[in-house]
């Protein structure tokens, strides 16, 4: 066939009528591959602003005077309440699905005009759109503009999932107060509810519950589907995940240990192995996006430059036998090769050998700024692989997690990293009453600008409890400006794989996995070899970038290469050679000033359940498929 070429400027060329008829003249079948993916992004924004165009008209129509003569042009100040019907009839859409369009119509039209002419020019797509409406609903006008200011020109390379973090980030610094008393409505009315579904299985959910809890029990589930797969288990991650929900919730292991739990999943593996048929591939690409990889899976890739993220060596199979990173204490870190001794005094042991140890939640990955738990300011904290979650929700769970691994991220003015490291101090008092119990394993990820943390070094009187944790990251600070040297030191570079030091050095600096997008978080991703080890790649931190299981056999398999330019800047090459490229995000957003709302007058909506229901029970009907981006999206990191 012959190559048809496709007009110069097609890149830059803005949706409209003549974007239209030249794409008409275009034979897809007729372009190269790399063009074809230019035609693709050319009709992408044609039909954003098609979209747009469907939708003023939609808010046209409600806005026709239905007074107004057979040829007189008559419109209103504002739709009557049966405008939707209209539309409805004309289009042959349900009442529901009419009145959801023109509220998303006149939203963008009228009170969000910014993001109607981002959609209009192609800038962003109807998805997009939709995630600022949606997200921005209860923002007041002042509050969705700085939101629209912020946010639109980052949001044409953004994902959606990528964008909705970010508002809802922004929307918790704009107002803290009123973040806090919706979080708080929201968990009163916490409940559970459990109905059959179509095919006649069951679902169980909890639903408004408080997210520290429900981030730690997600956490602990996977930490024994985790450790039940070290130990041999066969079955796939998500039906043995739904194992442990029932079996902790049923009541049957209500006195076993950790061990016995895992030693009853292994026992019912060769029951299960004549209902499950595919035991033998443990295919998680869909149960487990961005799982991290064991390296006795029998589904690892046969690649040459991964390095399971949970250590140094290949775990054990032994019963209990090995733990990952996450599992391990602060007490733990000076058998992974930091070189630092562990201060009981400045970490609590947990007991002697043999001690009976107190029940103690699993621990999570927490991201959260010093000025936030001194008090300083009420910017949001975030749960890696989760969302930002409240000021307030951040200091309990960063006091319940003392014994967790506590790592510093040290930025220049531009919320870009300096230094990576670990502290072994903590702040001097422990939780009061009533707070959450102590946690095992986990990670609290403290950022701090080097202005604020000069600031506190100077004036010692300011840092309250967290005197020891300032004085220690001024000392490694220091260190660093003496030699100069951010990377980490003291690993081998032709060492198989990473060590702790350099793993937790490439999982601050990246974030998350550096496919564009994707948002699986570097804890749970594969540490890959940008240049193979077999090839000749050193383990360093220049060659060396978080994959998630997708992600890492879309390079190993899928015929797309990965070079790194420089330390944490990924350049992706696709099968029909277009390139992608990823730069390290900030650790630190540019904090908004707070532009707090009037004091609502009813903070105490009334109750969305009855509580005096049974837990069978069915949610309200939902008649409409809600719009996109209802359908789950691969790159959102699984609460698992």
């Amino acid at each position: 066939m012959v190559r048809q070429l496709i007009p110069e400027g097609l890149a830059q060329m803005v949706p409209g009528p003549e974007l239209g008829a030249l794409l008409a003249g275009i034979d897809i079948h007729a372009v190269t591959g790399s063009d074809a993916v230019e035609v693709l992004r050319a009709r992408a924004r044609q039909l954003s602003h098609e979209q747009a165009r469907l939708l003023a008209t939609m808010v046209e129509v409600g806005l026709c005077d239905p007074d107004a003569g057979v040829d007189e042009v008559g419109r209103l100040v504002e739709s009557p309440p049966y405008a939707a019907d209209e539309i409805r009839a004309a289009l042959a859409w349900t009442r529901r699905a009419a009145d959801r369009e023109l509220d998303f119509a006149e939203t963008l039209v009228l009170r969000m005009p910014a993001v109607f002419t981002a959609l209009d020019t192609g800038r962003i797509c109807r998805t997009k759109a939709w995630v600022f409406a949606d997200l921005c609903a209860d923002l007041t006008a002042e509050q969705a503009a700085v939101v629209c200011a912020r946010l639109l020109p980052q949001a044409t390379r953004l994902t959606t999932g990528e964008l909705a973090a970010r508002i809802k980030k922004l929307a918790i610094a704009l107002d803290p107060e009123w973040a806090a008393r919706r979080y708080a409505t929201a968990v009163r009315e916490r409940t559970v509810i459990g109905y059959l579904t179509e095919d006649g299985t069951a679902t169980v959910t909890g639903s408004a519950l408080p997210v520290d809890e429900a981030v730690a029990a997600c956490a602990h589930v996977e930490q024994l589907a985790r450790a039940a797969k070290r130990a041999g288990h066969r079955g796939r991650i998500g039906p043995l995940r739904a194992d442990i929900y029932l079996g902790l919730l049923d009541g049957r292991w209500q006195h076993h240990t950790r061990d016995e739990i895992i030693t009853d999943l292994l026992s019912r593996t060769l029951s299960d192995t004549d209902h499950d048929t595919d035991h033998d591939t443990d295919h998680d690409t869909d149960d487990d996006p961005g799982g991290a990889a064991d390296p006795d899976d029998p589904m690892r890739l046969p690649a040459d430059g991964d390095d399971p993220v949970g250590g140094d060596t290949p775990a054990t199979s032994a019963v209990g036998g090995d733990r990952s990173e996450g599992d391990r204490s602060d007490g733990d870190v000076a058998a992974r090769g930091d070189g630092a001794a562990t201060s009981s005094e400045e970490v609590p042991a947990a007991g002697g050998p043999g001690a009976a140890q107190p029940a103690q939640r699993v621990g999570v990955e927490l991201r959260v700024g010093l000025a936030t738990l001194l008090g300083r300011d009420r910017y949001p904290g975030e749960i890696a692989g989760w969302g930002p979650v409240t000021a307030e929700v951040a200091r309990t769970l960063a006091t319940a997690q003392r014994a967790a691994e506590w790592r510093f991220a040290l930025t220049d003015a531009a919320g870009q990293l300096l230094l990576a490291g670990i502290t072994r101090r903590r702040q001097l008092t422990t939780a009061p009453a009533g707070e959450l119990p102590p946690c095992r394993g986990g990670i609290v990820e403290l950022h701090l600008p080097v202005a604020l943390l000069t600031e506190l070094a100077a004036h010692p009187d300011a840092c309250d409890q967290w005197v020891g944790v300032v004085a220690d990251l001024a000392a490694q600070f220091n260190n660093y400006l003496r030699t100069g040297c951010s990377e980490p030191t003291g690993h081998d570079p032709h060492a198989r794989f990473a060590g702790a030091v350099l793993r937790r050095h490439v999982q601050i600096r990246d974030r998350s996995c550096v496919y564009p997008g994707c948002r699986a978080t570097a804890r749970s991703a594969d540490l890959d070899h940008t240049i193979d080890h077999t090839h000749g790649g050193a383990t360093t931190g220049a060659n060396s970038g978080p994959l998630c299981r997708h992600d890492h056999g879309l390079k190993h398999l899928g015929r797309w290469r990965l070079h790194q330019p420089q330390p944490g800047h990924f350049t992706w090459t696709s099968p029909l050679g277009r390139t992608y490229r990823t730069a390290p995000p900030p650790i630190i957003n540019d904090p908004a000033e707070p532009r707090p709302r009037p004091d609502d007058p009813d903070p105490w909506p009334p109750a969305r359940y009855h509580d005096d229901g049974p837990i069978l029970q069915r949610p309200p009907p939902q008649p409409d498929p809600p719009p996109p981006p209802a359908s789950p999206d691969p790159d959102e990191p699984a609460p698992f």
